[in-house]
């Protein structure tokens, strides 16, 4: 059960992830004016030393006309499992992920269904397992368009457990439109759990930073911190954790100890796409992965 849960846990915040991948209007409008049809990206890993130990393909994606992600392929060799995401898009709509992982003899598929407001904005999501409907997510918004309140719905089921259960975020902002705040409350009656993240803008109204704050903490703490190129274009980001988490490169792990942070540098080439992340912790550099356009 701790493995199918955990797989959903990540299965559930996928779809926002690979979306966010090289899926910034800029990057998009370049693959499509370059008539880029897909990516390989290969990740170098670093020894102590920063030397170069072992180097590998690890994922490759294909792109439409209009530069949106349709398939994406990646290996992890670590847990010997594959996995293929695609997308089906109407126009600029994305309407459905299709999500397949294989391990040993393991396998699973997760489906996004995605559907729209009259407004063409984002009405909910869905996704379903071979236990069904699992997670629904809806989204509320004000009269001049600005997200709400976001609603996910756990339904009951093997995978989420008989009784399901929900997680609200409701959303605050600046005058300025400016994200000011997410509160985001997880469960009900006494064992539901707040937290509430905040945010920083530089003077062009960019997010620079993100805390969050637990309801027993005193003050918030940093998760997040990104810089930009003159462009407008992400430079750095770095991601800060409260506890100690270990991530799989090949058959390497990656350990961020708590409190410890990982930073991504992104360095772009002469059509302005990106060319290669530089990943380090707590300031030691790990890997390389480099992108290569076709």
């Amino acid at each position: 059960m701790t493995y199918y849960r955990s797989l959903f846990i990540f299965l559930l915040y996928l779809p926002v992830l690979v979306h966010a991948q090289l899926h910034n209007t800029m990057q998009r409008e370049r693959l499509m004016a370059l008539g880029i049809d897909s990516i390989e990206k290969t990740e170098i890993l670093l020894d102590s030393l920063e030397e170069p130990v072992t180097e590998r393909v690890i994922e490759k994606i294909w792109v439409n006309n209009l530069g949106f992600f349709t398939r994406i392929e990646t290996l992890d060799e670590a847990r010997n499992c594959t996995s293929l995401y695609e997308n089906d898009y109407l126009d600029t709509f994305l309407i459905e992920n299709r999500y397949y992982m294989s391990c040993f003899d393991t396998n699973s598929l997760m489906i996004t269904r995605y559907q729209y407001d009259k407004s063409k904005r984002l009405e909910s999501f869905s996704f379903y397992t071979k236990a069904g409907k699992t997670t629904t997510v809806s989204h509320i918004y004000d009269a001049s368009g600005k997200l709400l309140t976001k609603k996910q719905t756990f339904h009951p089921n093997k995978l989420t457990g008989k009784k399901g259960g929900k997680e609200v975020w409701q959303y605050a902002y600046a005058p300025d439109g400016t994200l000011a705040r997410m509160d985001v409350l997880s469960g009900k009656g006494k064992k539901a759990k707040k937290r509430f993240y905040t945010y920083q803008y530089d003077v062009q109204n960019r997010r620079i930073e993100t805390y969050v704050t637990e309801q027993e903490d005193v003050k918030g703490f940093l998760i997040e911190k990104r810089g930009y190129v003159s462009n407008g274009e992400l430079a750095f980001t770095d991601h800060c954790y409260r506890s100690a988490i270990t991530t799989h490169s090949g058959k390497r792990q990656i350990k961020v100890p708590a409190g410890g942070c990982s930073n991504t540098t992104y360095l772009y080439n002469a059509s302005g796409l990106i060319n290669e992340e530089r990943i380090s912790v707590d300031q030691k550099m790990k890997k390389i992965i480099q992108y290569k356009y076709f």
